[in-house]
């Protein structure tokens, strides 16, 4: 009877912290509400005082220490931030433009700009190798003007990247692979446009976007569209229209991509609305609109933190703004404010922590020749799954 007892004594302990900790974590997973109040940490400058400062781009490596690159009168400069302590003094790594960073899967950064040489803009990347970058790689080889490159990584230290060019008398997209030895790339047959974004399914499949003009009889110049593709099998999909709005303006597309396999993608309707759509092949509900500012929204930047959450960031001019939602939601909570000095903002930034969370970095203009670059991040709110072993004797 004793031994009885004491067995239903350990159960009711037992029970009850197991309904304790569900609760706790009932109480600590992300809801809608707390997306729309995420605290993001005060904004860092990670250098003052420039007289002019465009397109920043930041990663981590697997030792927590972030970089950061951007580019300063036609020259491509770097910091870092070792975890507690300051950003180190800026240093000049490279001649070129609109920089953007990559960590492959085993823990190595790369670079890729764009640059002029022999009268002629190609996309050129760097490696970082034990505190030194390599020489630059031309990795386009065109005729035409090489611009704005994108850069994701992919298995093995495979490297994808994208970019515009010109060589065929129009804007087109060339997609660049680096298996690990050498770069090879080739022009998308049926994706003429500009502003690529890239993406890739853990299944392999590499996913791009970008922006093109669509004639009208009313306008034969035509208006802006975003465009969607896939790369199965070697074989580029024909282009799906997702923002299809034709009396709308849709610029600056931005993708990501969940575990599901689904591309996600953001862009700006109209100079004022900031837009999601999410899909796969020719599968793209309707899209629904984030938010739309008083005045204007700019360079909207979509990033997934595992597979529960996104986040869409973008600025106003004045204020950085941002909003988090799970995946294929349809109504976006309103969006929170990262910053709003006093001060024009620019040119945004985003990427994963080295413990999921998100870093942001932006440009910042407070008087003319007084330009800054600052970044900030928001901490994981997503709450590691727990299990408690229940024993009974």
């Amino acid at each position: 009877m004793a031994r009885s007892k004491r067995s239903g004594m350990r159960f009711s302990i037992l029970m009850a912290l197991s309904l304790a900790l569900i609760a706790l974590l009932a109480r600590s997973a992300p809801t809608q509400a707390d997306a729309e109040t995420s605290p993001w940490v005060s904004p860092t400058a990670v250098v003052t005082g420039l007289s002019d400062a465009v397109w920043p781009s930041l990663a981590f490596t697997n030792d927590g220490v972030e970089h950061a690159a951007w580019e300063t009168e036609r020259q491509i400069y770097y910091a870092t931030q070792i975890p507690g302590q300051a950003w180190s003094t800026p240093r000049k790594i490279a001649s070129g433009i609109s920089p953007v960073f990559v960590t492959d899967d085993r823990g190595q950064l790369h670079a890729l700009f764009a640059n002029q040489f022999m009268g002629n803009y190609e996309i050129y990347a760097i490696t970082l190798e034990q505190g030194t970058w390599s020489l630059p790689v031309n990795i386009s080889h065109t005729s035409g003007l090489s611009a704005f490159p994108t850069v994701i990584a992919g298995r093995g230290g495979t490297l994808y990247a994208a970019w515009m060019d010109n060589s065929p008398g129009y804007w087109t997209i060339y997609v660049g692979t680096w298996n690990g030895t050498y770069w090879s790339n080739q022009p998308i047959a049926n994706a003429r446009g500009q502003g690529p974004a890239l993406g890739l399914s853990p299944d392999g499949t590499l996913y791009l976007a970008w922006q093109d003009r669509v004639p009208t009889v009313d306008n034969p110049a035509g208006r802006y569209h975003i465009f969607f593709s896939e790369r199965d099998n070697g074989v580029w999909t024909l282009p799906v229209d997702v923002s299809d709005r034709p009396l709308v303006e849709s610029i600056g597309v931005n993708l990501t991509t969940t575990a599901d396999g689904l591309a996600h993608l953001t862009w700006i309707d109209d100079g004022q609305e900031v837009r999601y759509d999410f899909g796969r092949g020719l599968y793209w509900p309707a899209p629904v609109t984030v938010t739309r500012a008083a005045s204007q929204a700019r360079g909207p930047r979509i990033l997934a933190e595992g597979s529960a959450q996104l986040h869409i960031v973008w600025d106003e001019g004045d204020m950085l703004r941002a909003s988090s939602a799970p995946p294929t939601t349809l109504s976006w909570p309103k969006p929170t404010v990262i910053t709003a000095p006093l001060a024009t903002l620019r040119d945004v930034a985003v990427t994963l922590g080295p413990r999921n969370g998100v870093a942001v970095g932006w440009i910042q203009t407070t008087r003319p020749l007084d330009v800054s670059v600052y970044e900030s991040q928001h901490v994981s709110n997503l709450s590691p799954r727990v299990w408690l072993p229940l024993v009974l004797r």
